[in-house]
């Protein structure tokens, strides 16, 4: 006899299976969106940069973010505009951060900062699809960040969202991580007694895990297909960077990438760690089938994450489908896990 539940069961299996796998090969067609219709240039076409401007950036400066301190009136404006805290590492146009609040966040139960992925150049794509949604249905507030070198903070001559060298991307991430960092501060002073959160899509997820590490405060992390470092030499972006560069400056790459990966002893290293207990939960979702970030970097991230000093708590989910699937289709399980990170913590 057959077993048709077990039938039903295996066929069903198969077929989500098969779902999956194409999802992934959809990330394969990001390099012809980028470049024939987004019309992007390469990334890096002028470039490494100033190699030694990196290196103070990642492995000096990274490490004094924890120490940023902001009024707890920052959000006030009615531009919807601060001065980066890190503006004099940032070139002229880039300097003024620019976000958006969605809801009353004095009336909220928790607030989560939302970090922007690689190309997010609005707000209206976290704004619909997460902030909205947490606040109308779980009552947690946003504030969504614009990312320097993108939209109105673009620097002259950069064209789309194609940063123009690594160096670029090194003082992007940096001024991410560290507006972030300003934001939460702000925030835990205005707001003492309200939960605070990061969180982030591809890149973004990547630059929220790195902001919870280095801010002093108790914070309820969560990411959606993160890497633990830049992953241009890997998947689909590889496509998107020079030919040229590639042939000439590989090995340079690959040392720069990997100095700009998650760090649990960014913590260790912070002043605070050894002031205060501070508390961290993380959850972490990614794809079986991502054509962006190799499962290695995607392991190594919750690795990370999930030894740091601070972390009381991590869980980590896997979605059988693609990067872009993920974050276009899985808006209602990813918010579920965004607020499960509050709980938590």
């Amino acid at each position: 006899k057959i077993d048709m539940g077990s039938a039903s069961a295996s066929t069903m299996a198969i077929v989500q299976s098969a779902m999956g796998s194409a999802a992934g090969y959809l990330d394969l067609l990001f390099p012809i969106l980028f470049k024939y219709i987004l019309k992007n240039p390469s990334f890096f076409e002028k470039g490494i940069g100033n190699e030694k401007e990196i290196q103070g950036l990642v492995s000096t400066k990274f490490r004094s973010i924890s120490s940023l301190s902001a009024p707890a009136s920052l959000l006030d404006s009615d531009t919807n505009t601060f001065l980066s805290p890190v503006s004099s590492d940032l070139p002229k146009g880039t300097q003024t951060a620019e976000f958006q609040i969605i809801g009353d966040l004095s009336k909220c139960r928790a607030i989560v900062v939302h970090l922007p992925a690689t190309g997010d150049q609005g707000f209206s794509l976290r704004r619909e699809k997460y902030a909205k949604p947490l606040y109308q249905q779980h009552n947690i507030g946003s504030v969504l960040l614009m990312a320097s070198y993108y939209a109105k903070r673009k620097p002259k001559g950069q064209s789309g969202f194609a940063l123009q060298t690594v160096e670029d991307i090194a003082r992007q991430s940096y001024s991410i991580v560290a507006e972030a960092v300003y934001i939460i501060d702000s925030l835990r002073k205005k707001y003492p007694n309200t939960p605070v959160g990061v969180t982030g899509v591809s890149y973004g997820g990547s630059m929220a895990g790195l902001a919870g590490l280095l801010s002093p405060h108790d914070i309820a992390v969560s990411t959606l297909v993160p890497a633990d470092r830049p992953v241009f030499l890997d998947g689909v972006l590889r496509k998107t960077l020079p030919q040229s560069l590639l042939k000439k400056k590989e090995a340079v790459l690959k040392g720069i990438f990997d100095k700009m990966t998650f760090d649990p002893n960014l913590e260790v290293d912070a002043k605070y760690a050894k002031e205060r207990k501070k508390r961290m939960s993380y959850v972490q979702v990614s794809a079986d089938n991502d054509g962006f970030i190799p499962a290695l970097s995607s392991e190594r991230a919750y690795a990370a994450m999930s030894r740091a000093k601070s972390n009381v708590a991590s869980s980590l989910h896997r979605l059988n489908g693609g990067h872009a699937s993920s974050i276009w289709l899985c808006t209602a399980f990813y918010i579920e896990k965004i607020v499960s990170s509050f709980s938590l913590l």
